[in-house]
């Protein structure tokens, strides 16, 4: 394959005189022009992009604004035409390629500006006695920054050979007198290389995030060293989440609220009950206060989805159903702010830090804080699991829908524990067995969400109407989902039985009997009774 550009790393002391001269040796040469490019790279704040090899840039030459996508690994890139700035969601773009390639990519995350690499280009030609060009040549000096900072630093001078068509022989011998003065090939990944100069890890964040634990660490150490990660998520999502642009950067927060309350609230008798219940309280605060927020955002998300569900008649109606869903997380993202820049929320993540830090003394010591986390995890995982089988064999066609509510939410808490400890078992094992169980866990979860979304249209029905802004055929079009929903969710239950019976199969029983059941006590396993009736 003929390469049309090569590209040089040029040392930092080497001037552009140097460079003149150096050329002026091999061939006539002609100083063409000199110009600044501003290069701006965009990814979401968890490098989505960035892990799959592409990314989004914008350049700008004086008040010239080019996009330029550069799909996996292509150091070119593309040009796209008709756009002045970057998109903030993949759907904020028409109908295109680019579009579906970024929807793939980062899903509902929003792009931001990350890192700035500024360029002060010269261009030359080499030319022919007749001034024609055989060669063009660049040598741009580069300085980047992150963007949010003010100080630039240098980044790498590079020297680009451009082929010229029918002009091969001259690129060619050109390439090869620049690599004979001992001018090594350059790496061609600009934000790579940006990346590694200013010191920053694309996947230095991830809300679902490991934690390495020895099996021989003590309980305490082991919660203690969880639950840092999770304030952490929280830490880090804080910002986003005050913008309330990025719908994930709450999603993220939640979550990792949400697990730091179930693990405190499972792992018993780790921490001294008087020093937790405080902070079981307030995270429980938390959640309360943060729910509004993501209740209505996905609602907006899955608006398209809710809309095609139902009969074509009624889906311009349900626009001011859109509107108001706006307005209201208006509303509730200003009181989320309230909440994440109070007294309280700051007291509760100082002292929480300041928890987690500070040692227990032994007269305060609970009875399992120095347990080994492997015998613990196995204990609790196993004893949640049983009340999973044992829940589920209870609900029947005429049980409550409350049962599978609560069934759901020892499933979570069930999954929750796998999560945090999953480095104490077999990858493959352990992965397999939460696999199992997100199955089961997605009918439940789908069942509650129909539960909720129509409980929340019923009350949106009457908002709406108390503020005097619900027309009879938006009224008409919100009451033709909520029957969707509700169709949907009677077709979810029917299901249950069969999805119960999966899950709680002998196959899989017995492999979570061998996860989860502490080796010490596996030769008394005969001796146990699983909920389904039969010998384990």
């Amino acid at each position: 394959m003929t390469l049309s550009h090569q590209h040089f790393a040029i040392p930092d002391q080497f001037k552009l005189a140097q460079l003149l001269e150096m050329l002026q040796r091999y061939a006539k040469v002609r100083v063409e022009s000199c110009r600044t490019t501003k290069r701006t790279i965009f990814d979401t704040f968890n490098w989505l992009l960035y892990q799959k090899g592409a990314y989004l840039e914008m350049q700008q030459i004086d008040t010239q604004k080019t996009i330029v996508w550069h799909a996996a690994n292509n150091v070119v890139g593309e040009n796209i035409p008709g756009l002045s700035k970057v998109p903030v969601f993949a759907h904020d773009l028409p109908p295109s390629a680019l579009r579906n390639n970024l929807a793939a990519l980062i899903d509902v995350r929003a792009l931001q500006p990350q890192i700035s690499i500024s360029s002060h280009a010269t261009s030359i030609c080499v030319i022919n006695d007749e001034g024609k060009a055989l060669v063009r040549i660049k040598l741009d000096e580069m300085t980047c920054k992150k963007h949010t900072a003010r100080r630039e630093i240098k980044l790498c001078k590079y020297l680009t050979l451009q082929r010229i068509k029918g002009y091969n022989e001259d690129f060619d011998k050109l390439a090869a007198f620049i690599a004979a003065q001992s001018f090594m090939p350059a790496y061609a990944n600009l934000p790579k290389l940006a990346l590694l100069t200013l010191g920053i890890t694309p996947h230095d964040y991830n809300s679902n995030f490991k934690v390495k634990l020895d099996p021989n660490l003590s309980a305490i150490d082991a919660a203690r060293k969880i639950l840092s990660g999770l304030l952490d998520v929280i830490k880090l999502n804080k910002l986003g989440t005050i913008e309330g642009i990025d719908t994930e950067y709450l999603h993220d927060l939640r979550i990792a609220v949400r697990k730091s309350r179930s693990l405190l609230t499972r792992l018993k008798l780790v921490f001294p009950a008087s020093r937790i219940s405080r902070y079981i309280n307030e995270f429980a605060w938390l959640g309360q206060a943060t729910a509004p927020v993501r209740d209505l955002d996905v609602y907006l998300l899955n608006f398209d989805t809710y809309s095609n569900s139902i009969p074509e008649k009624h889906r311009q109606a349900l626009q001011p159903l859109h509107a108001y869903l706006r307005q209201q997380r208006d509303i509730e993202q200003k009181k989320l702010v309230d909440t994440l820049q109070s007294k309280r929320f700051n007291k509760l993540i100082t002292d929480w830090r300041a928890f987690l830090l500070r040692p227990i003394s032994t007269t305060e010591s609970a009875p399992n804080a120095h347990r080994d986390i492997l015998s613990l995890a196995d204990e609790f995982i196993w004893k949640l699991y049983r009340k999973v089988l044992k829940e589920g064999k209870a609900i029947k066609p005429e049980s409550p829908d409350e049962d599978l509510h609560e069934l759901r939410k020892t499933c979570k808490k069930l999954r929750y524990l796998m999560a945090f400890f999953k480095s104490l078992y077999s990858e493959r094992e352990i992965s397999h067995a939460i696999k199992i169980l997100k199955q089961f866990q997605s009918l439940l979860g789908d069942f509650q969400d129909y539960s909720v979304q129509t409980l929340m249209l019923e009350q949106f029905l009457d908002h709406m109407r108390a503020a005097n802004v619900l027309e009879k055929g938006t009224s008409n079009a919100i009451q033709a989902l909520v029957i969707t929903l509700q169709k949907k969710q009677k077709t979810t239950r029917k299901h249950f039985s069969d999805a119960f019976e999966v899950f709680s199969s002998n196959a899989n029983q017995a492999e979570f009997r061998l996860l989860f059941i502490d080796t010490r006590n596996k030769n008394d396993i005969d001796k146990t009774v699983d909920y389904m009736g039969g010998n384990i």
